[in-house]
């Protein structure tokens, strides 16, 4: 793609690593594969039912000016704005996480961009966030300790293109949840490309909560790539209400014996938005357990779309995996399509798959309505009960109750 090569030539100065011999031939390479696949389009299965908003207007816009940030509702342990990591904690640990800038220590890590490569080849997305990166995080958890960390993105800048990656490496019998905010800021015409690699030694557990609400005009695209060890358990609820169009994927590699995963998802859509979820569990190794459950409630012209993936490899014998999409269109022309698929290699499993897609159930609308309760009333209470199942896994009842207020705000509008 000249466009992207283009971009790439006139902003290597802002780009991390662009003297280290290694990335810069990654980055190449993948120029050069780009220039002879071409952008992604609708006629390969994975962009097959997604908005090519992603794909057709790639840009870069870094902020030069400096970071000076005067926001302070929403802000977290560790925060980006502009793209950009800030902190006004000068230290090189937060409860018990070390943190580094990958900036200052991405020449150490190849092994975790090759790792990207060999699980997610020629995949357009973490492509760009290799091609464009400009700041990201290593965040390492020791053995056996239990702490948290909450990371936020934000804007203060109209026009702006981030690209963040973070690795986070979770050590032995050790549990740590970490909560990541897209902020709603009074910006517009922003798009965020971020990148995070899980790595979960023997015993880790690690809860990720992922919430989107960013303003309507901005694009998100999010990826994650998950490393399971020995008994490890990874378990992820990402919520999306907000953004023109967001694009998330989600890889576990269950490759120690006994891992799990637990992939949840609720999101909201009106107006003309645009929702795109992909989960993928790859098992590699006996007695594993995977289970992906998504539920999305569209109106308006919104669209949305769930792809959900488990492979079963032959010596993955033992496993345990499952698959559950639910829709609920409150219009017409609201639009969700989804597409469960399982692959076994393997003749020991249990494994099932469901999807489907309505409306409001008119008997129990009728039902409230009988007891006094107004049909707009009814309608929210509905809808609320139809995500109530999946948003109670959630621990963190901050994050639970901030959802709530969201879903309340998206109800009332």
């Amino acid at each position: 793609m000249p466009e992207i090569e283009k971009l790439y030539n006139q902003n290597k100065k802002h780009l991390i690593g662009s003297e280290i011999p290694w990335l810069k031939e990654m980055r190449n390479n993948i120029l050069k594969e780009l220039e002879s696949t071409g952008i992604p389009s609708k006629k390969k299965e994975t962009w097959k039912y997604s908005d090519l908003k992603h794909v057709r207007n790639v840009k870069y816009v870094f902020d030069e000016s400096g970071i000076k940030n005067e926001r302070k509702d929403y802000f977290g342990d560790v925060n980006f704005i502009n793209g950009k990591h800030i902190s006004e904690i000068q230290e090189d640990h937060i409860k018990n996480i070390f943190i580094e800038k990958l900036e200052s220590n991405i020449i150490n890590f190849e092994k975790y961009f090759s790792i990207n490569s060999n699980f997610l080849s020629q995949d357009f997305i973490t492509d760009l966030n290799t091609i464009f990166l400009t700041d990201g995080l290593t965040l390492s958890v020791p053995n056996n300790v239990k702490t948290d960390l909450k990371i936020t993105y934000s804007n203060n800048l109209n026009s702006i293109s981030s690209y963040i990656r973070n690795i986070i490496k979770v050590g032995k019998n050790s549990e740590f949840q970490l909560i990541e905010n897209f902020n709603k800021d009074n910006t517009e015409d922003n798009s965020s490309n971020v990148f995070n690699i899980f790595w979960l030694e023997e015993g880790a557990k690690v809860e990720h909560i992922l919430i989107q609400n960013a303003q309507q005009s901005s694009k998100i695209a999010y990826s994650s790539l998950i490393f399971c060890y020995d008994n490890s358990d990874f378990e992820q609820f990402s919520f999306q209400c907000g953004s023109e169009s967001v694009k998330n994927q989600h890889t576990t590699n269950l490759i120690g014996r006994r891992s799990s995963v637990k992939h949840y998802g609720v999101y909201f859509a009106k107006d003309a938005q645009f929702v795109d979820n992909k989960t993928t569990v790859i098992h590699h190794e006996q007695e594993c357990k995977s289970n992906q459950i998504y539920k999305g409630v569209l109106s308006d012209e919104s669209n949305g779309v769930y792809l959900s993936n488990t492979l079963v490899k032959p010596e993955a014998q033992k496993t345990e995996g499952y698959q559950l999409s639910r829709g609920m269109l409150l219009s017409e022309k609201s639009v969700l399509k989804t597409k469960p698929e399982l692959k076994i290699y393997a003749d020991d499993v249990k494994c099932s798959h469901g999807s489907t897609v309505g409306e409001i159930d008119r008997e129990q609308l009728y039902y409230l309505q009988s007891r006094g309760i107004n049909k707009k009333e009814s309608e929210k209470l509905l809808i609320k009960a139809f995500t109530k199942d999946v948003l109670e896994n959630m621990k963190n009842k901050e994050s639970l109750n901030r959802i709530d207020e969201i879903i309340d705000d998206w109800l009332t509008e």
